[in-house]
């Protein structure tokens, strides 16, 4: 009986062992498949000593679409070229002018991000990501302006953008605790 028990034991553990090789199988294949990069340190949003504001890193090739200085202060980029202007990326399954009409109102899911990385959207301004840009269209809707002039004019051409301030801490202050965590969310994927 004893011998049963330790063989029924012993399949277990090879199994669960198999679910685990399988799962991070299909991570790596998910991740290869829909090319979601590593989490770059130097374009994470970073929570400031009171946790509740958001400050973003300064990347040199002007990677990200905002900047701030040491108080807080939103700052021009060292490198403000702007390339000629790449096509208006647009939802051409929905036709709504918003990447995600609903990263304001709830959670993100990685379910969320495999429907929308299926989706064509076209070029980003500078080549972005659509989880970068996700993210500049939560502070979009919030009236940020936008240093990078070519993300300027992307979210100046949707109506629902009024360019309001250049201050981060204004429009962090107005975000929802679901956009915080959707910002957070989204810097796993860019």
């Amino acid at each position: 009986m004893q011998r049963k028990n330790d063989a029924v034991i012993g399949i277990l553990i090879v199994i669960i062992g198999m679910i685990i090789a399988l799962a991070v199988a299909l991570c790596v294949l998910v991740t290869v498949k829909f090319r979601i990069p590593a989490l770059n340190a130097a374009a994470i949003e970073q929570p400031s000593a009171e946790g509740s504001v958001y400050e973003a890193v300064q990347v040199t090739n002007s990677y990200d679409a905002f900047s701030l200085g040491a108080a807080g202060q939103s700052s021009q980029p060292e490198d403000t070229q702007t390339p000629a202007a790449a096509e208006e990326p647009q939802d051409v399954t929905t036709g709504s002018e918003y990447l995600c009409d609903y990263s304001s109102d709830r959670q993100l899911t990685a379910s969320d991000m495999v429907s929308l990385n299926a989706k064509s959207y076209g070029t980003f301004p500078g080549g972005r990501s659509l989880a970068r840009m996700m993210i500049n269209e939560i502070y979009a809707r919030h009236g940020y302006r936008f240093q990078d002039a070519e993300l300027l004019s992307y979210f100046s051409s949707k109506s629902w953008y009024t360019a309001t301030t250049s201050e981060m801490s204004s429009v962090t202050s107005r975000m929802s605790s679901v956009e915080q965590s959707n910002i957070d969310f989204l810097e796993q994927y860019d």
